[in-house]
């Protein structure tokens, strides 16, 4: 994952999800959608164009990739 990608997963009000990985300007308009709390959004999603009405998300987590040094830390 390169720093112009965000991962993430989207639960659907209901039942289902959806997880991969977008750019982060389409994850920057999901986040600015469901602040607004409705709209539409795409994603452009591993090959393909995925469209979310917001108002059917239960929920969102952008995943951020843990930090990880070497050695032991005491």
């Amino acid at each position: 994952m390169d720093d112009g990608s965000v991962k993430f997963e989207l639960g659907i009000r209901g039942g289902g999800t959806v997880a991969g990985e977008a750019s982060a300007e389409d994850w920057a308009r999901v986040e600015a959608a469901l602040a607004a709390g409705k709209g539409i959004v795409d994603i452009e999603h591993e090959e393909r164009r995925i469209w979310v009405r917001i108002e059917d998300v239960a929920y969102a987590v952008r995943v951020v990739p843990r930090r990880r040094g070497a050695g032991f830390s005491s």
